[in-house]
């Protein structure tokens, strides 16, 4: 597959997503007290996508399940947009947000009451992120050498993410702020490096889900202060 499908993708992207959200774009949100200001706000920027529908008046576990629908729903354009080879490995990253939750129900004699209600990816999500990877790269098509290199090179950013995150003796949120900040700066440098690629494509999808997953801290954050969070959910 030469690049031009992976140009096409990008073009409708741009189109579809525009620029991601900025530090201004961050710091307005987060001087918002309430939930409904959060979202107020979100909608009247660059994040608005992911606030178009959600209710501040919903419990936190509603909040998320909807905007795990809109993720998925994004993952679907994305993947219509995608040279046909890729699709299945595109759509797989539907069931990602699915992963810590599958290994919570694994853990537990039955499902927590709060899954009962909640829609899920078509697709079953493994109970593990080694596992999860071993899906996606079974989806995806023999790559040629520079593809290859593209996507190793996501893997690697995202596997030393993962290992300095999993040191608890020198946890703290500014810390967590300076790992995602490099994470995000290797990522963008591979979306560069190999933007005629399915690795600019992956590497779109992560800066996108570190995006989402940033804007919904802060609503669960606001949410647990107004007590409609609930404790107990997957992260």
């Amino acid at each position: 597959m030469t690049g031009a499908g992976f140009s096409y993708v990008q073009a409708r992207i741009q189109a579809r997503h525009g620029r991601r959200p900025d530090e201004s774009d961050w710091s307005r949100l987060e001087s918002c007290d309430s939930t409904h200001a959060y979202l107020e706000a979100a909608r009247t920027g660059v994040l608005s996508a992911w606030a178009e529908g959600l209710n501040a008046e919903d419990g936190i576990h509603r909040l998320e399940a909807s905007i795990r629908r809109s993720w998925r729903h994004y993952l679907d354009q994305v993947a219509s947009w995608s040279p046909e080879p890729w699709r299945d490995a595109i759509e797989w990253c539907g069931s990602l947000p699915d992963v810590p939750t599958a290994a919570q129900v694994a853990a537990a004699e039955e499902p927590p009451e709060w899954l009962l209600s909640e829609e899920q990816s078509e697709a079953v999500a493994p109970g593990s992120l080694d596992a999860w990877r071993e899906g996606w790269r079974a989806r995806m098509p023999s790559p040629d050498a520079d593809q290859r290199a593209g996507l190793a090179a996501l893997e690697a950013a995202v596997d030393e993410w993962i290992g300095a995150n999993r040191d608890p003796e020198q946890a703290s949120v500014s810390r967590a702020a300076r790992l995602r900040e490099r994470l995000e700066q290797r990522v963008t440098t591979v979306f560069r490096r190999h933007a005629l690629g399915p690795a600019a494509l992956f590497a779109h999808l992560l800066l996108t889900a570190l995006d989402v997953q940033r804007f919904r801290g802060g609503l669960a954050r606001r949410q647990a202060l107004s007590g409609r969070g609930v404790v107990g959910a997957a992260a």
